[in-house]
């Protein structure tokens, strides 16, 4: 299984137009996202997000061919991952300018 968000081919102008319903609050939320910078457009947020989305559940299913196919990780491997993930979530959050509590 391979994870591809675009797949070969695709362009930027391969695009729907569509409506979305969002309650207020998100809305708002959504605003300041773009005003503030953190996000270039609203569509762009949602489609973001829908990708991601996508992506979580394209890697859940390729965990699972591969826990299938060669077992679970032993505690040195899952060791490794919980480190490699949290210094990943910390240079995201910095990439954002959230500083994580006790930093």
């Amino acid at each position: 299984m391979s994870i591809t968000l675009n797949p070969p081919g695709y362009t930027h102008s391969m695009t729907k137009k569509i409506g979305v319903s969002v309650p207020d609050d998100l809305f708002r939320l959504m605003q300041e996202e773009v005003e503030s910078g953190r996000a270039a457009s609203i569509s762009g947020l949602i489609s973001d997000a829908v990708g991601n989305h996508i992506q979580r559940i394209q890697l859940a299913a390729l965990v699972t061919e591969l826990v299938e196919e060669f077992g679970e990780p032993g505690p040195e491997a899952k060791a490794w991952a919980d480190e490699v993930l949290a210094k990943a979530r910390r240079l995201r959050l910095r990439s954002m300018g959230v500083e994580e509590p006790g930093e």
